[in-house]
């Protein structure tokens, strides 16, 4: 709303996984854009070519994590930072920083992760025995005698757990990943009123 120009000095950061040399030869990005916002080209390799980075990144997402959640700050075992070294990583910083906030959920507290917490796809290099899905789909798919699933039965021990590791409700929601809402409800459910 001013009526007179405003000088300014301001300088743009931007990223991109595209290749722009291609873009401005098929015409889909300004070349002048191109050179203005190009003065300085940092040029960042992928995880995957950075491995002395890994321990160093592991530690500052594991930092990050347990501050934002409140959780106590986990050990890592040094064979799970040697298996995280020999990841590809597509997902370069977000997949790693995900990976770090899921085992901060996932650690119980004042323990060290190993590498029985590490999902089965970082693991034999991303490949899992067939036989281990074969039992864990049988097993999640069976029915007991009151035919409830196996699954079910698996939620109300993850929250059983839970609710042993935190004073809070809010607290357990939050490391489930639900709400808090639904948490009640599912403490209702599976009837750990008292736990």
């Amino acid at each position: 709303g001013a009526s007179s120009p405003i000088q300014v000095d301001i300088r743009i950061i931007s990223a991109t996984n595209q290749n722009l040399a291609q873009f401005i030869a098929e015409g889909k990005f300004r070349e002048d854009l191109f050179y203005r916002l190009n003065v300085i080209p940092i040029t960042l390799p992928p995880l995957r070519e950075r491995q002395e980075d890994i321990e160093l990144l592991v530690h500052y997402f594991l930092h990050l994590h347990t501050r934002r959640l409140g959780s106590v700050y986990p050990g890592i075992a040094p064979d799970v930072v040697e298996i995280l070294r020999k990841h590809r990583w597509p997902g370069n910083l977000r997949e790693l920083s995900n990976l770090m906030e899921y085992l901060v959920n996932v650690v119980p507290s004042g323990e060290v992760i190993d590498s029985t917490l590490l999902p089965p796809n970082l693991l034999n290099n991303g490949t899992t025995e067939q036989s281990d899905v074969t039992e864990v789909s049988e097993a999640h798919l069976s029915l007991d005698d009151a035919g409830g699933t196996a699954l079910e039965e698996m939620e109300k021990q993850m929250i059983r757990e839970a609710l042993s590791r935190h004073n809070s409700k809010k607290q357990v929601a939050d490391e489930l990943g639900i709400g808090i809402a639904t948490l009640y409800r599912k403490i209702k459910k599976y009837e750990l009123l008292n736990t």
